[in-house]
């Protein structure tokens, strides 16, 4: 019978009987490649100690412990557990390898990698190599939150009538409204004025044409209407009878900013 190659965590010390199957290392143990020959061969494998520092031996069952937590060992062998640097972190024991902690993210599958902070109105909150997550859009980062955020309180909501793209640190009043967000507050455009975009512009006046509370646009007045000044609703000029507040052309912006 041909003789086969024990594999990667087994071992045999057999030479007259081809037949005999490879014995398992013990529990915690493994060979550092293929085709070992002895019990002695079994080591602590990758995220397991070797209480003694040295083989296992016959007294391999049992001597092997698990790396505590925020400690790894990346190989099988008779090295020691090695703590993890600043911002890494791992979830439990018997770890092989250490991770970003929550609010860092990095690549650390080539060396020299490194686990930095999450940018501002981004946060990261498990352990990982995942890329943070940026504020929701409608939220903004919270900054008295610490300077690498794990968790979604990070970003609070936008005040009233205001609102932000994702990853913002502030929020800017929505079109209709006016003022600054974060001080005193958005402002409703009134009767007559409108505002066209997000931030703190003034609201416009309406020229030739009407707008109610909230505007982000004018409507412009039918044929024969008009505004009169300070006015705002359209009434039928001189020459003209009718309802001139009736919509037409509704979108047409004859102010500007």
């Amino acid at each position: 019978e041909e003789c086969g190659v024990c594999v990667a965590g087994t071992y045999s010390a057999n030479t007259d009987n081809a037949s005999m199957p490879c014995a398992s290392c013990p529990a915690g143990t493994a060979t550092s490649g293929v085709g070992s020959s002895a019990l002695g061969d079994c080591y602590c494998r990758a995220g397991y100690r070797n209480e003694d520092a040295g083989e296992c031996g016959e007294e391999c069952s049992g001597a092997c412990a698990a790396c505590a937590s925020g400690t790894y060992k990346a190989a099988t062998g008779t090295g020691t557990c090695t703590p993890c640097s600043a911002n890494y972190s791992l979830s439990g024991s018997a770890a092989t390898v250490c991770e970003c902690r929550p609010g860092y993210t990095g690549d650390l599958s080539s060396e020299g990698g490194a686990c930095s902070p999450c940018a501002l109105a981004s946060y990261k909150a498990s352990n990982g190599t995942a890329a943070c997550t940026l504020c929701a859009q409608g939220t903004f980062a919270n900054l008295t939150s610490p300077a690498a955020d794990s968790a979604a309180a990070a970003c609070d909501p936008c005040p009233a009538h205001s609102g932000a793209e994702a990853g913002s640190d502030s929020c800017a009043c929505l079109p209709g409204y006016t003022g600054d967000a974060h001080d005193e507050g958005c402002t409703a455009c009134q009767p007559g004025t409108f505002k066209a975009a997000s931030g703190t512009m003034v609201c416009a006046a309406c020229v030739g044409g009407s707008s109610g509370v909230a505007a982000s646009a004018c409507t412009s007045c039918p044929a024969g209407g008009g505004v009169e000044p300070g006015a705002s609703v359209c009434t039928c000029r001189g020459g003209f009878t009718g309802n001139a507040t009736e919509p037409a052309a509704v979108g047409v912006f004859l102010g500007s900013l």
